[in-house]
């Protein structure tokens, strides 16, 4: 069945909080002393008018994906009056006194190191996976592998012994992985809920799992499957706060990506604790997404802005 698949597919701390919530406020420095472009200010659910067709596109995998990855393991929203122990929680909304709160399924373990994912963004098999890993709330070191790519597809291939993707490692328990099914049940059986719980059904449909996650990059062309020259690599990772159901987080993706940037990604979906998390280190509403570049300072929301400032600090030469 996967040999029909891929043939299918071949075929079609308080300080540091601190200082991020100034660098949102006021703007930053990078470590040079040359002036980073200063942060946007979030505004929710508005796009840009020269991004809307590409937040269109990259809006594709939510619908044909029937919206996998856009919530955590056991969601659920409840009502409830708000107090003064979780008015600084996030909400979905609140409104006369009363707050729409949200909660998710119980898990087995948290790693105590993200995991590392060596993922080719517009490949099918890499798709399901990451939906999987918002599903389970769980922070992960992308290391993007687009085609041609010089410095991480290499590095996998030397590591796995094959050109395959994803390729999945995880610190915690010394386990290397490829083939995507076989990544979902051993993360769903070491970080999945104990409730006993299945993954989820997209991910599951076989033949069907491996056309709708293809068919969802059509639209943007297969955006963040093709590197590209930068002018500069980081010398650390980015981070990243997002999933990649938001075609916001999509398409901030797309670049760094296609840039091969790695970046620490930490899960947003809804339900999720990285949610509260960044609400309390940005001391705003909670928005996705949010980039923190610890080597130049920069702290922002709005994919539109971020895009800028990726392109102008490690965009083509």
């Amino acid at each position: 069945r996967r040999a029909m698949s891929r043939a299918v597919l071949a075929a079609l701390t308080l300080g540091v909080a601190g200082a991020l919530r100034a660098s949102v406020r006021t703007g930053v420095r990078s470590m040079s002393g040359s002036s980073v472009r200063p942060p946007a200010t979030p505004r929710r659910f508005y796009v840009e008018p020269s991004q809307a067709l590409t937040i269109a596109t990259a809006s594709a995998p939510l619908l044909l994906r029937l919206g996998t990855g856009a919530t955590v393991a056991g969601w659920r929203p409840f009502p409830e009056r708000e107090t003064e122990d979780n008015s600084g929680r996030y909400s979905l909304f609140s409104v006369a006194g009363w707050r729409l709160g949200e909660s998710s399924a119980e898990f087995k373990a948290r790693p105590a190191q993200p995991l590392v994912l060596y993922d080719l963004y517009s490949c099918p098999f890499c798709r399901k996976v990451r939906e999987v890993i918002a599903v389970l709330d769980l922070d992960v070191e992308m290391r993007p592998c687009p085609r041609n790519g010089p410095t991480y597809r290499p590095e996998a291939v030397e590591l796995s012994g094959k050109s395959m993707f994803p390729f999945l490692r995880d610190p915690n328990t010394g386990k290397d992985m490829l083939e995507s099914d076989d990544i979902i049940a051993y993360l769903w059986e070491t970080y999945g809920p104990v409730d006993g719980s299945s993954p989820p059904l997209m991910s599951r449909l076989g033949l069907l799992t491996v056309l709708t996650a293809g068919l969802s990059a059509l639209p943007s062309l297969g955006a963040g499957g093709s590197y590209r020259e930068g002018k500069l690599r980081p010398t650390k990772p980015l981070e990243l706060y997002g999933y990649d159901a938001s075609p916001f987080t999509a398409v901030v993706r797309w670049r760094l990506n296609e840039l091969e940037i790695p970046h620490l990604f930490r899960t947003c979906a809804r339900g999720s604790a990285n949610r509260n998390k960044l609400q309390e280190l940005t001391g705003q509403q909670f928005q996705v997404p949010y980039l923190i570049d610890p080597n130049t300072g920069y702290a922002s929301f709005e994919s539109a802005s971020i895009n800028e400032y990726i392109e102008e600090t490690y965009g083509t030469a």
